[in-house]
């Protein structure tokens, strides 16, 4: 196997070109982990189509998988229960039912 040439003086990189490039590198990826940060933090909430509640009206109640394809969820909305099958290339409401409140005594 023929050896490599060796390198002459331009090109060789010493200790401080090394920690040029990794500092430099670092400062690129803070950057952009900075930017991102901002972005979600400030812009996004600025930018919501739907108006924020601080109650939260819809839960999964209960989730299940049929097979690979198709699961079952169980979802409350305010008074109402939905039972529905997702599919991969279709959904299916099964059963909506109004939520009686019970009251204990």
């Amino acid at each position: 196997m023929a050896a490599l040439p060796p390198l002459n003086n331009e090109q060789e990189m010493d200790a401080e070109n090394y920690l040029r490039a990794i500092l430099s590198l670092v400062f690129v990826v803070g950057l952009i982990g900075l930017v991102s940060v901002i972005f979600k933090k400030y812009l996004l909430e600025k930018v919501s189509i739907v108006g924020k509640s601080k109650e939260k009206r819809i839960f999964v109640e209960e989730f299940s998988v049929v097979d690979a394809k198709h699961r079952l969820v169980l979802v409350r909305k305010d008074d109402k229960e939905h039972l529905i099958l997702l599919g991969a290339t279709s959904d299916l409401l099964i059963e909506s039912v109004a939520i009686t409140k019970k009251t204990s005594f």
